[in-house]
């Protein structure tokens, strides 16, 4: 493989790990935040298990899936699994909302646009839902937690939208040197299939 053809999985992969970054310290505010939340302990517990069960499935699934160009069924398994863990821990805790940050743009990089726009948005739309269920949704605090929602659908998609793109770039980039290296090694074989040609006519006018 060419110097070029290598440079764009290693760009890939730095600018994968940029987003790990990101990632990590998404999960050590958001568990900073259950963790010290009011809620009882044992909620506490769970919607941290659940934030860091997202961690490994991420590491051992989601991510794999990202790096490459094709997608199928496991993105979709690594795509609802997130939302379970999420809403799990959202129902535990509310402050594990701002996991969302981390989950819509996971959600962008493995699925379709469309189906990943639609879950992003049922997940911000999460915490006023269980606010909701729990009979807080009264006065100024709905109120907060669904303009909160409504800023963090907005933020979220546009990061994950931004990401999409600069994942199909990368592939485009990857499709246009994997097209080009074939060109090159074609000509070169041509090239050489002529020189050779050349040679045995010269041979052959020798006496």
């Amino acid at each position: 493989m060419t110097r070029g053809a290598r440079r764009v999985p290693e760009a890939r992969v730095r600018w994968f790990g940029l987003w790990d970054s990101y990632f990590v310290i998404c999960y050590l505010v958001t568990t900073g935040l259950v963790f010290t939340s009011g809620v009882p302990q044992g909620l506490r517990v769970i919607a941290i298990g659940a934030l860091t069960l997202v961690v490994p499935w991420y590491a051992g699934l989601g991510r794999p899936l990202m790096l490459r160009h094709e997608s199928d069924r496991r993105n979709t398994v690594f795509a609802v699994g997130l939302f379970v863990l999420f809403g799990v821990a959202a129902a535990a805790d509310l402050m594990s909302a701002f996991a969302l940050f981390a989950v819509v743009p996971m959600l962008m990089m493995s699925l379709a646009t469309r189906p990943a726009l639609v879950l992003g948005v049922l997940g911000n739309l999460l915490p006023v839902t269980m606010m909701w269920l729990q009979g807080g949704a009264t006065g100024p605090a709905v109120l907060f937690v669904l303009l909160a929602s409504l800023l963090g659908i907005a933020l979220s998609v546009l990061l994950g939208l931004w990401i999409k793109r600069v994942v199909r770039q990368n592939k485009e980039h990857a499709a246009l040197i994997e097209e080009l290296r074939r060109n090159r090694e074609q000509v070169a074989r041509l090239s050489h299939q002529a020189g050779m040609s050349a040679e045995r006519e010269r041979l052959a006018r020798d006496p």
